[in-house]
């Protein structure tokens, strides 16, 4: 019984159609009911069930979605999801016992699916090590990828016809392919009014009418080969699209109904294509003649400068021989056994150079007069290729591999063979591609990477280190040598990349769109991205400041294995990285804190249980000139210091613990979805009807069904403890709908303009007004605001946040050169901040700590400080201004001496309140740093007081002491106690002040000698001495370590180790 086939990742998410295919090899049928699929998920074969011989059983996630998408029936369904990463299946027989096992993982040597077309992967042969990822392929014979064919180009010939009325009656029918087009004009796109790209002008929509219908006809050939189409458009201001009347695509529209005279939801000043994957087309498309249909609207009759639409549509299709195959013979079955390539990788993983490198490759098996190879190329310093160059298939060097022992080979005939790059070819920034292949006696050859990898080649990077870099802080100034241990206090990432490439990405072009158009390399921590895209990051200024923003996309297969500040890997990989480029905009004179301000104020909301981006600084270099320092301190590698952000999408998700669901970047009073949720809908009437409902006056019920208010108050608090005002203008937030509980979140995003009141925005996001003015919200909103400005937003730990995330960038030691000291010699004076290419307003030279009284980073710090006390005491009288609240009780330690982990119990003092009575009270305990421990420890992050170890549920009748349960606190650590009242109005007190202790060895003996009690003896027994006992009785209502303790005189026993006596139990 073999796991034959295994659909993971479908590439239209929505559709739950995962499955995993069972084969049966022998030549009698398998009853299979009380089988299971266990550990990726779990699923129990139900009683009856079976698999013919050399037949196929197919388990689906959902048999329904499964039959309606391949035909067939399937069991199921499954509990759980295929990670797409990868993870561990196993089928076990009713006994328990393991019948077959597959690790399977996303990347060499396993095939990378889950793009369009959705491949499963296969097993080539059942008789196959399943376990073994070379021996699995994507389903699809031959070339797995995609050609795209082109149906309608930009610039075509359309009909269309000007919205005076309604298209057709029903309002529906002139999208369908047979409606007669009397009357509709014809027109060469772009088609509209007030831009000079026009071809055809509408010279009288203006004041007269708000949309436009649009068709055009296109002939389809083999629609079942066309797995996916791509359609781009560009449109002011909003759109819907159908083809052959299924609605397939729509932009900045509140309906997909919408009458003749009806507006966009927005202007929109974008002139980009905007690009849309249709995926499953099979529904809708037809052999022969298509047709698409575009109604395109203005945002207002009159109001609009502008309209224009112009569209592309591109069928993507895959090869004729693919699967998915469930229930039948895989789609690359073979009976024959061609070698295949299981492990590959070059050795020092970063070399230096000079240094030889040494290849090797694993096969499955050598056929006689098989010859192994290794082709490689080497990509020098401002030389890049990219894949798309003609030079990339050129220029390939081949070296053979052996297994004799010979030339790098460690060891004869174990059937690793090797080959070894000459020391010369290793030269300092040379990035080094390379490829292994097979080639057989009849001339067959298989090369990896595998065909199925968007990256065809693997790739190493010679370096020797970061040099010192050379520059002045001020064009006259004293040049100043930054060493390399200041540079390398933060992670180098390394670009590679054309120079033209880079210039014209992030100053030159000045591309407003989302697509990476531009190709290169990144390097970090030794491992190569090779092929990678990007662009520059940003909204309306996204070119203003000269040093701008940058966005990577990665391959499938190759997420980015990024770090945090204390070189912990994230739980997932990112499949885009954000820059912030840490440079202020200079009109608002806080140039210099140098991406203090949204590294902060992310971790802020992360502390305060709102999920917020990681974030981690970076040293940015970028390859693209021979040189490596450059003529001026302008030129060459060094780029300065940027911040890496998380990106918000399903992998954010799931870095958060968060339940796979709908996520909307909001802006302009809209969203734009980020994920797709598998369960959720698509055409955003999930967002749609929740702003539709908080709009109008919902009850308090309503509230409390739909959102997440305990994230909310956290949200808001934080905004106004930051001054995150850049929200009053729907923007700048995620809304997030959890499947589980089905209430929505608020999210926070862009964080750059904060931590000072001149930042531009009101922070009149919709909820400040409609939510908080009620009085039962503000009063919770109340209580959670006392709760973190007592806990975290403090001259205490707020303040040992700001200094904990400064010492990362700059050495707590003023003798010390830091990186931002480097970081503000590179840009406060470049060229670029006062040319043509930025906005002066934005730019500007000698911009740099303007703000600070000592005009340098250690002064921007203290600002934050100075912020905290500001907006702490703006909280309290806003906010938290609610006066009817209990008074602060008081904290005090009654337990054992030295703080003992098994007998710490502290005391309250009485509840107090002047106009209500008490309705219950709650302790915490927290675990905080060391205080003599230093602002940043690479290895050990500081903890924080809003974090508890333990806190106790709300106790309803007064209790004035407390001990915290053993098992809780560990000997050494440092922690704060405390404790606070609630009265019968649901207001919450201030926190105590903390009773902050070092926790000591537990005080054992002292409980033993009270507590222990030798309570029965038999001695002498009549049936002999085996029968004689001694009873041990703990009296206490604590638990008694009683491991070690020895029993001496007539008899000598010790008890175990980590024995423990429950209160009252007796041991014999």
């Amino acid at each position: 019984m073999v796991i034959n086939e295994i659909h993971l990742n479908p590439d239209v998410k929505i559709e739950q159609v995962e499955f995993i295919e069972l084969h049966n090899t022998g030549e009698q049928p398998v009853d299979l009911g009380g089988w299971t699929l266990e550990n990726a998920v779990q699923f129990t074969f139900p009683v009856g069930s079976s698999i013919p011989a050399r037949g196929f059983t197919v388990v689906a996630h959902q048999p329904d979605q499964f039959k309606a998408k391949f035909g067939g029936q399937a069991l199921g369904p499954w509990i759980g999801k295929l990670n797409n990463d990868g993870e561990r299946i196993e089928l076990r027989a009713p006994d328990g016992q393991l019948v077959d096992r597959v690790r399977y993982r996303l990347g060499f040597p396993w095939p990378v699916v889950g793009d369009t077309p959705g491949y499963s992967i296969e097993l080539i042969h059942p008789d196959l090590d399943n376990n073994e990822g070379h021996n699995w392929k994507a389903s699809v014979l031959g070339d797995a990828s995609n050609k795209a064919n082109r149906l309608i180009r930009r610039g075509s010939q359309w009909k269309y016809l000007e919205g005076k009325k309604e298209a057709s009656n029903p309002r529906s029918a002139w999208r369908k392919p047979d409606h007669k087009e009397t009357g509709w004009l014809s027109g060469s796109t772009p088609i509209g009014y007030g831009e000079n790209f026009m071809k055809k002008t509408l010279g009288d929509m203006r004041n007269s009418y708000t949309s436009v219908y649009f068709r055009k006809k296109f002939t389809v050939k083999d629609a079942k080969q066309i797995g996916a189409l791509q359609f781009a458009i560009q449109y002011d201001d909003g759109f819907n699209a159908w083809i052959n009347g299924r609605h397939v695509a729509g932009g900045n529209m509140s309906t997909k109904e919408p009458r003749f005279n009806f507006s966009a939801s927005s202007a929109i000043e974008e002139h980009s294509f905007v690009e849309y994957d249709l995926t499953s087309p099979g529904g809708y498309l037809v052999e022969g003649e298509n047709v698409i249909a575009i109604q395109v609207h203005n945002a207002s009759i009159g109001g609009s400068s502008d309209f224009f639409f112009d569209a592309e549509l591109t069928a993507v299709v895959g090869p004729a021989s693919r699967g998915p195959t469930p229930g039948a013979q895989n789609s690359i079955f073979s009976a024959k056994s061609l070698p295949r390539l299981a492990k590959i990788e070059h050795l020092p993983t970063q070399p230096k150079a000079g240094e030889s490198v040494t290849i090797t490759a694993e096969p499955s098996a050598v056929p006689e007069g098989a010859k192994l190879e290794v082709q490689y190329q080497v990509v020098r310093p401002g030389s890049y290729v990219h894949i798309d160059d003609a030079a990339y298939e050129q220029n390939w060097n081949t070296l053979p591999m052996n297994d004799l022992g010979q030339a790098g080979d460690a060891k004869v005939g174990d059937s690793v063979f090797s080959a070894q790059v000459p020391k010369a070819i290793q030269q300092r920034r040379h990035l080094i591609r390379y490829r292994v292949t097979v080639r057989t006696a009849l001339g067959r050859a298989i090369t990896a990477p595998y065909p199925d990898d968007p990256a065809p080649n693997f790739a190493y990077f010679c370096y020797n280190g970061v040099p010192s870099w050379k520059g002045r802080t001020r064009t006259r100034g004293e040049i100043i040598e930054y060493p390399t241990e200041a540079l390398t206090r933060v992670p180098v990432y390394h670009l590679i990349s054309k120079k033209n490439d880079v210039e014209t990405s992030t100053w030159n072009e000045q591309y407003s769109g989302d697509k990476y158009k531009w190709k290169g390399t990144l390097v970090y921590d030794g491992e190569v991205y090779d092929h990678i895209r990007y662009r520059a990051r940003g909204g309306v200024w996204r070119y203003a400041m000269g040093k701008n923003m940058w966005k990577f996309d990665f391959n499938r297969g190759h997420g980015f294995r990024a770090h945090d500040h204390y070189g912990r890997e994230y739980n997932t990989r990112w499949d885009k990285l954000n820059f912030s480029a840490c440079i202020q905009q200079g009109n608002y004179l806080h140039r210099g804190e140098h991406g203090m301000f949204e590294a902060v104020g992310f971790k802020l909301f992360n502390l305060t249980g709102v999920e917020a981006p990681h974030t981690h600084w970076v040293h940015f270099r970028i390859i693209d000139e021979a040189d490596e320092k450059g003529a001026t301190q302008y030129d060459g590698d060094f780029w300065g210091l940027y911040l890496a952000i998380e990106q918000m999408d399903g992998r954010f998700l799931d870095e958060h613990n968060l339940p796979d669901g709908n996520l909307y970047k909001m802006e302009g009073g809209s969203g734009d979805l980020n994920n797709q949720g598998p369960f959720a809908v698509t055409d955003k009437s999930d967002l749609n009807s929740y702003m539709n409902r908080y709009k109008g006056n919902p009850s308090e019920d309503w509230w409390r069904t739909n959102m997440d208010l305990p994230r909310y108050y956290s949200y808001r608090t934080v905004v106004e403890g930051i001054h995150h005002y850049d929200i009053g203008y729907g923007k700048n937030y995620f809304y997030y709908l959890n499947p589980e509980t089905k209430k929505w979140a608020t999210l926070p995003w862009d964080l750059d303009l904060t931590w000072a009141s001149n930042m531009y925005g009101n922070g009149e996001e919709p909820f400040k007004s409609r939510l908080l003015r009620r009085s039962v919200f503000k009063v919770e909103y109340g209580n959670r605001a006392r709760e973190i400005i007592d806990l975290l937003y403090n001259n205490d730990e707020g303040y040992k946040l700001i200094d904990e995330h400064a010492a990362i960038i700059d050495h707590p030691d003023p003798n010390w050169l830091s990186i931002v000291d480097a970081d503000r010699a590179k840009w406060d004076y470049h060229p670029i901040m006062a040319s043509s290419k930025v906005n002066s307003g934005k730019a500007g030279m000698g911009r740099f700590y303007q703000r600070a009284s000592t005009k340098d980073f250690p002064g921007m710090v203290k600002l934050m400080k100075n912020y905290i006390r500001t907006r702490h005491n703006f909280i309290l009288k806003t906010a938290a201004r609610d006066t009817k609240h209990p008074a602060q009780p008081e904290i005090s330690y009654v337990g054992g001496e030295g703080f003992p982990v098994n007998n710490l119990r502290f005391h309250s003092s009485a509840f107090s309140d002047k106009t209500a009575e008490f309705a219950g009270m709650k302790w915490r305990l927290a675990e905080i740093t060391a205080p003599d421990a230093p602002a940043y420890d690479p290895q050990n992050p500081r903890k924080y007081e809003i974090d508890a170890v333990w806190e106790s549920d709300v106790i309803s009748k007064f209790a004035d002491s407390v001990t915290i349960p053993e098992g809780v606190a560990e000997v050494g650590h440092w922690y704060r106690a405390r404790v606070r009242m609630l009265d019968d109005t649901n207001r919450w007190s201030h926190w105590s002040d903390p009773v902050e202790f070092r926790a000591g060895e537990p005080d054992t003996l002292e409980r033993l000698k009270s507590h222990l009690v030798l309570s029965e003896l038999m001695y002498h027994a009549s049936e002999g001495a085996d029968f004689d006992y001694l009873e041990l009785h703990n009296t206490s209502d604590k638990t008694l370590r009683v491991g070690g303790v020895a029993i001496s005189g007539g008899v000598r026993f010790i008890m175990p180790d980590g024995m423990h006596l429950a209160p009252n139990q007796f041991a014999l």
